[in-house]
C-alpha cells in the first residue's frame, strides 16, 4: 500500500487542477473548443471534487461531535 492520506489525495486533485489551467491556457491559443474541454476535464472536475470533499469533511467534523454529545445525553 502506498499510504496516501486524504489530504494527499486532495493535494493531488488541486495540483491536477493547476496543471489543467496551464494546459487549457496553452491549448486555447490553438483551439478555443479544445482549450475549454481541457479546462473542464482537468481543472473544473478536480477542483470541484476537492472543494466538495473539503466541505463534506468540514460539515462532518462540525456535526459529528454534536451528534455524539446528543446521543450521550439521551442515553
Amino acid at each position: 500500500m502506498l499510504g496516501f492520506s486524504g489530504l494527499d489525495i486532495l493535494a493531488l486533485l488541486l495540483h491536477a487542477a493547476g496543471v489543467g489551467v496551464a494546459l487549457a491556457l496553452e491549448i486555447r491559443s490553438y483551439s478555443e473548443k479544445w482549450g475549454f474541454r481541457v479546462f473542464v476535464v482537468m481543472t473544473a472536475i478536480p477542483f470541484l471534487t476537492a472543494v466538495s470533499t473539503l466541505l463534506v469533511w468540514a460539515a462532518v467534523s462540525i456535526v459529528r461531535p454534536g451528534l455524539l454529545a446528543l446521543l450521550q445525553v439521551g442515553a
